[in-house]
């Protein structure tokens, strides 16, 4: 009864207490953090340009990655002829995490210089389990149900020597080495009967296909750097690569009765070398914290031209060809913390 008397109280005054006390510690905290942000700032007063000492920065990738465009049916109704699944659907995967490392520091005979790696992960997954579903995956067989999974990573290591034009620009520059792996598999089945025969048993089939990319080669770039206030700054960059490319795409392909071992299909693993061709575009804000510590977060976007990639293979596995007209296109927010000595 005390406790509902004191609530009905507090209605009336205009709000509870612990809306007040949030609204307080609120306030309190945000003039803390530009109490701190302003002292900070006040020990270090001119501007140090990114790059004029040494600094390593941590950070992580929220990527998205847009579909291969490939306006193929990779399943539809078998009566109908209606598309329920493309390639371009298969292939598009948001809200990927990755993480990214750069360590920039100057080597005793005053060389500055950049390492820089970073990782990133794809998984997109479907189940399509409308039944009478026919697919260029396995021809002349109708499934019940296809589930169908799509895997991607990357990863890239690099070496820059760095030089200055100017004021705010600098010129990068050195190895490069890529790698971009996808993976498609999926198990077909059906519920009643062996795909495309009456006999009283369930089978699946199950097939993958991956392609694989090993890019080494030299890249060269510019990044632009500019002040903004006391507190922010900007950081620019663009750059180009290219490289040799020895890609590899392996096939399997199995079917069997659900519960007994698959009986292997075709398996098949081919290769082609070729030429890759990079370009980068990015941007980040940097928050001074401290004179050398600062948040930052930021806009990556990547184009790769040149490589093997599991969709348009999935279709030539027995030709022997591998597809490498391909162009692969990523962007990514970047986020994390530069610490500076």
């Amino acid at each position: 009864m005390l406790q509902a008397d004191i609530l009905f109280a507090c209605e009336r005054s205009g709000g509870t207490p612990v809306r007040k006390l949030f609204q307080i510690t609120t306030l309190v905290a945000i003039t803390m953090v530009l109490s701190v942000v302003t002292n900070a700032n006040a020990q270090w007063p001119e501007y140090t340009q990114i790059g004029e000492k040494n600094y390593i920065e941590i950070g992580g990738r929220a990527y998205n990655r847009p579909g291969t465009d490939l306006d193929l049916a990779i399943l539809q109704d078998a009566t109908t002829a209606e598309t329920l699944f493309t390639a371009n659907q298969a292939t598009s995967a948001s809200s990927a995490a990755g993480v990214e490392l750069s360590y920039n520091f100057t080597t005793k005979y005053t060389r500055k210089m950049e390492f820089r790696t970073f990782v990133g992960t794809w998984d997109a997954r479907s189940t399509i389990d409308q039944g009478n579903i026919e697919s260029p995956l396995f021809p002349g067989e109708i499934a019940d149900f296809v589930d169908y999974n799509y895997d991607a990573r990357i990863f890239s290591f690099e070496l820059n020597t760095k030089r200055s034009l100017r004021q705010g620009m600098t010129l990068f520059g050195g190895p490069r080495y890529l790698s971009f792996n996808d993976q498609i598999s999926f198990v077909a089945g059906d519920n009643a009967d062996l795909i495309g025969t009456d006999q009283p048993f369930d089978l699946e089939r199950r097939q993958s296909i991956e392609a694989i990319n090993h890019m080494i080669g030299l890249q060269a770039g510019l990044r632009f750097e500019k002040s903004l206030s006391q507190y922010f700054r900007a950081a620019a960059l663009i750059r180009t690569g290219g490289f040799y490319n020895p890609t590899k795409v392996r096939t399997s392909n199995q079917a069997g009765i659900v519960g007994l071992p698959p009986t292997e299909l075709l398996r098949t693993e081919n290769t082609k070398s070729t030429g890759t061709f990079l370009a980068e575009v990015g941007g980040k804000i940097y928050l001074d914290l401290h004179p050398n510590v600062s948040l930052f977060g930021g806009y990556e976007g990547t184009w790769i031209d040149g490589v093997a990639l599991a969709p348009p293979s999935f279709f030539t596995p027995e030709s022997g060809e591998v597809e490498t007209a391909n162009t692969l296109f990523m962007h990514a927010v970047t986020f994390g913390m530069r610490f500076g000595w």
